[in-house]
C-alpha cells in the first residue's frame, strides 16, 4: 500500500507556481513573434510593390506594371527566383531594387521561415497527442477525462458512442496510440504538471473525472486542477479507501468514487 505524503504534494505544487509567470511569458511570446514577422513580410511587400509600380510607370523598369505584376515583381525577387521578365533599366530602379533586397530578402526568408516552423510544430503536436498553443485556445469540452486506469477507459469508449463532446488526458503515449486509432481525441500530458494543466480550458468544462492507480498522482492532481478551476465539478475514481480517505480529509468539493467499494457492497448482498 502507497504512503501519501500530502506535505511533499503541497511543496510540490508551490514550486511549481513560481514557474508560471516564466511560462506565461513565453506563451506570449510566440504568437507575438509571428505577429511581428506578418506584419513585417506584409510591410516589405507593400512597399515592393508600391515603388515598383511608381518607377515602372516612370520608365524605371522595361515596362509598365499592374498592381499585380509589381507584387508579383516582388515576391519574385524576394525569393531569389528573379525570372528576368521585369527589368530596373535606370539608375534609381536599380538603386530601389538593391535597397529592397537589402532590407527586404533577411525579413522575408526569416519571416517565411519561422511561419512555417510553426506550422510544422503545430503538425509534430498532433502527432505526438501535445496540444499546440492555438489548439489551446479553441480546444473546449463539457467532459474532460484525465488519467487512464480502467474507468476512464471504459469512459471513453461510451461517451464516443453516445456521441458526447469530450477529450482525454494521459501521460501514456502508447495508450494514447492507441485510442488515437479509436478516433478518440486524446492529449499528451502531465496531469501533475500544472503549466501542462494550464495549456486546457479547464474552467469551462462540465465535469472533470481523474482516474489514476497511483494514489499519489491523483492527490496532487486533485490539487493541482482545483488550483486551476476552483469551481469545477470533479469526480475522483479511488483506487482503495486510502486514497479515498484523504481525499475526503481535503474538503474540497469533490466527488470520490470507489469502484472496488461499490462491487464489494454489490455483491455482499448476495451472501
Amino acid at each position: 500500500m502507497q504512503y501519501i505524503n500530502l506535505s511533499i504534494i503541497i511543496n510540490r505544487l508551490k514550486n511549481e507556481s513560481k514557474k508560471q509567470v516564466i511560462i506565461k511569458k513565453d506563451k506570449m511570446r510566440i504568437p507575438l513573434i509571428i505577429l511581428i514577422y506578418i506584419i513585417a513580410i506584409s510591410s516589405i511587400l507593400l512597399f515592393g510593390t508600391i515603388g515598383t509600380y511608381f518607377f515602372s510607370h516612370n520608365n524605371g523598369f522595361n515596362t509598365k506594371t499592374t498592381f499585380i505584376s509589381s507584387l508579383y515583381f516582388t515576391v519574385v525577387t524576394l525569393s531569389t527566383v528573379g525570372y528576368g521578365d521585369i527589368i530596373p533599366v535606370t539608375q534609381s530602379a536599380r538603386i530601389f531594387v538593391m535597397i529592397l533586397i537589402g532590407i527586404g530578402l533577411t525579413v522575408f526568408l526569416t519571416g517565411i521561415t519561422t511561419l512555417s516552423s510553426e506550422i510544422m510544430s503545430s503538425r509534430i503536436n498532433k502527432l505526438t497527442g501535445e496540444i499546440s498553443y492555438m489548439e489551446s485556445k479553441l480546444l473546449k469540452s463539457k467532459i474532460i477525462l484525465i488519467g487512464t486506469d480502467f474507468t476512464n477507459l471504459s469512459l471513453a469508449e461510451l461517451l464516443k458512442k453516445q456521441n458526447k463532446k469530450f477529450f482525454l488526458i494521459t501521460s501514456d503515449k502508447a495508450i494514447s496510440d492507441r485510442m488515437r486509432k479509436q478516433d478518440i481525441k486524446v492529449f499528451v500530458a502531465d496531469a501533475t504538471s500544472k503549466s501542462d494543466m494550464l495549456k486546457f480550458n479547464l474552467k469551462t468544462s462540465k465535469l472533470i473525472v481523474i482516474d489514476f492507480r497511483d494514489n499519489s498522482k491523483i492527490i496532487y492532481t486533485v490539487l493541482v486542477i482545483k488550483s486551476i478551476a476552483p469551481k469545477a465539478k470533479i469526480v475522483v475514481i479511488a483506487p482503495n479507501s486510502e486514497v479515498e480517505a484523504h481525499l475526503s480529509n481535503l474538503n474540497m468539493n469533490i466527488e470520490v468514487i470507489n469502484p472496488a467499494a461499490l462491487t464489494a457492497a454489490q455483491i455482499d448482498k448476495y451472501l
